[in-house]
């Protein structure tokens, strides 16, 4: 067979020139998604950093943040935007699309990806486990997910394709965790939705689930059930080819989350290829890490990382059994030197391989850029540092610029990339 993405970038135009030319019902709709994916590297960072209530304040952040840092980097590459959209904003995104794509033509800033977590304030004081409501048990969570699909059938080119990244299903400590059905019936119903935009104007939306500690998906187990046996029993209940929906129904992995519960990045995604399930994109995080010799000094950086706003679930290790704790307030601190090794999901920034007296798993995440250069189709990668307020009370800084602190670990993101495909 063909391999497609090693085609020469001018045959991959006269490819998908072809596809367009021609009904789109003469063409295998998965030959269509590969070909929409051939070659292209795509690099942002994640707009939740910045707190966004409305469509004005979407556009004051990507002048005041998204296009400076873009600029910083235009001498390495080209960066694109992942949105970072609740509902509301989501909602008047669409009511002002036409004027939001002229907007991003004038700038020339291209939107690869939509972060679309409905949760109206990510910044408020107290968040924890809010961040997973509504859950894809709930009719809102589709519809929110819908709202973003039609942002990108109007704002993307023919041939163009994004993902939007979303919850994994339901939180494990909410009731509607164990609804299993109904959320891979409304997975189904956002499946329905997109492929028909996709059909209709040409183009490659695809959804991505994102496993989390303690969600629906979390371990590479829980994925490899979550598709081969919910989401497959599903669909061919209302006799839809899973097939065709594992072309718009796939993964956003995040390093962090992985390296939290000891997974290791190119074992998931060998499994993950090997099984048919396509990972779209990644959020490119880094995990502050526990290691021995227990001091006072380490523990006490650890625990600073206790903060009230976000849920940090931890994982412990000994002898190659894994310990887990709902939140790092539930780790028994005085008990370190039980564990060979802690790890909490906490995002520091990319390029620190040390974080104050911590380890970090800044390896694993360069492992995983070269295990995804070793797989065909897009690598849209995205830096996911939303907690810099955090950190940086962490470690005491006196002063800090946000602009500064993207572009570096974006900047360090595209540069491992090349020198990672230049070896």
């Amino acid at each position: 067979m063909l391999n497609l993405c090693n085609e020469s970038v001018q045959s991959w135009h006269r490819l998908r020139a072809f596809v367009f030319i021609y009904p789109r019902n003469q063409i295998a709709d998965g030959l269509v998604a590969k070909l929409l994916r051939c070659n292209v590297a795509n690099f942002s960072y994640c707009m939740n950093v910045h707190p966004a209530s409305n469509y004005n304040d979407l556009i004051s952040n990507l002048e005041k943040f998204a296009i400076p840092i873009a600029n910083k980097l235009s001498s390495i590459g080209s960066m694109g935007v992942e949105l970072h959209l609740n509902h509301i904003v989501a909602e008047e995104v669409l009511i002002k699309v036409n004027e939001f794509k002229k907007w991003l033509e004038k700038t020339g800033l291209q939107v690869f990806s939509i972060n679309n977590y409905p949760l109206i304030d990510f910044h408020q004081k107290i968040v924890k486990d809010k961040v997973y409501l509504p859950s894809w048990a709930h009719e809102e969570r589709v519809q929110s997910t819908i709202t973003c699909a039609k942002i990108l059938a109007v704002i993307l080119k023919k041939g163009q394709s994004a993902s939007i990244s979303t919850l994994a299903g339901a939180y494990r400590f909410h009731p509607e965790f164990t609804k299993v059905n109904l959320i891979c019936e409304n997975y189904l119903k956002a499946f329905r939705a997109i492929h028909e935009l996709n059909q209709k104007n040409s183009i490659d939306i695809t959804l991505a689930l994102e496993p989390e500690p303690d969600t629906t998906l979390d371990t590479i187990d829980s994925v490899l059930n979550f598709f081969e046996e919910d989401l497959s029993v599903c669909a061919k209940q209302q006799n839809i080819s899973m097939a065709e929906v594992k072309n718009v129904i796939g993964l956003n992995l995040d390093a962090c989350h992985a390296s939290v519960l000891f997974e290791k990045p190119e074992d998931l995604l060998m499994i993950l290829h090997d099984k048919g399930i396509n990972t779209f994109k990644y959020h490119i995080t880094n995990a502050p890490v526990l290691q021995p010799p227990y001091t006072q000094d380490k523990i006490a950086s650890f625990r600073k990382l206790n903060e009230p706003k976000y849920l940090h679930q931890t994982f412990a290790k000994k002898n190659g059994k894994i310990y887990k704790f709902k939140d790092l307030f539930e780790f028994p601190f005085d008990r370190c030197d039980e564990y060979d090794e802690v790890r909490t999901h906490y995002h520091v920034p990319l390029q620190l391989k040390d974080f104050s007296n911590l380890k970090t798993t800044n390896a694993e995440v360069v492992e995983l850029l070269k295990a995804s250069a070793k797989l065909p189709g897009n690598h849209n990668f995205v830096s996911e540092t939303y907690t810099w307020p955090q950190h940086l009370e962490s470690i005491e800084a006196k002063s800090f610029n946000l602009i500064d602190g993207i572009a570096q670990e974006v900047e360090w993101l595209m540069k491992t990339w090349q020198n990672i495909n230049h070896k």
